[in-house]
């Protein structure tokens, strides 16, 4: 299995369907799976999340890999949470609310699989960085500490480039450190996104944000 930690219908549509499986069948057969006790089935927060133990979850992966479909099925994977960052980043950018932040919560382990995926074995830059940006929505959970690390490492990966991503990358990357207790850094990565605007940049909401804080 590519997924992390389990998925829900419509990312188990996105990335199981094809070689003959129609996306409308895919929930006949989760409930299958469920029957046979090679899936669980959990309801969390008024959607249905499937999810298996992580012996089956190893050898899925490892059936995935024989057939040649790994690398496919994890595109698939990413792009889809890519998707539903995207979606994520504009609701949060215009009204930020706690069913957002369950939402974000829920699909953290896949986003930051599909991150870590794309930028250190499939190489998308821009698909790395729709992955991470909006995890500013995330960085005052338990989870800072591993946001603020990816940021900075998708941001050691490439040239640097101060353009829409990037700067909502440097922001993200800003408010995290600085929840995670490292104020000087959260300044510097706040202070290079606002710099780049007076040669152009698209401005960083999130970055002035991370200032604002260390200030």
């Amino acid at each position: 299995s590519v997924f992390a930690a389990g998925c829900d219908l419509d990312a188990a549509a996105a990335v199981c369907a094809g070689d003959g499986v129609e996306p409308e069948d895919v929930l006949d057969l989760l409930d299958r799976l469920v029957e046979r006790s090679l899936l669980r089935c959990d309801d969390a927060g008024g959607r249905t999340r499937y999810g298996m133990l992580e012996t089956l979850r190893h050898y899925g992966a490892e059936r995935l890999a024989e057939r040649g479909d790994e690398s496919h099925r994890r595109r698939l994977h990413a792009d889809h949470y890519a998707d539903r960052a995207d979606r994520l980043r504009r609701d949060a950018e215009q009204t930020w609310s706690s069913a957002m932040l369950r939402q974000g919560l829920a699909i953290f382990h896949e986003v930051r699989a599909a991150a870590r995926w794309s930028m250190r074995d499939d190489r998308s830059r821009d698909r790395t960085m729709r992955l991470l940006a909006p995890l500013w929505a995330l960085a005052h959970t338990a989870h800072a500490t591993e946001i603020a690390d990816l940021c900075e490492e998708a941001l050691g990966a490439w040239p640097v480039k101060h353009d829409e991503l990037g700067q909502a990358l440097f922001g993200t990357a800003a408010g995290a450190a600085f929840v995670s207790g490292r104020a000087e850094a959260a300044l510097q990565l706040a202070e290079a996104a606002i710099a780049a605007e007076a040669g152009g940049a698209p401005r960083a909401v999130v970055a002035h944000r991370a200032r604002a804080l260390v200030a």
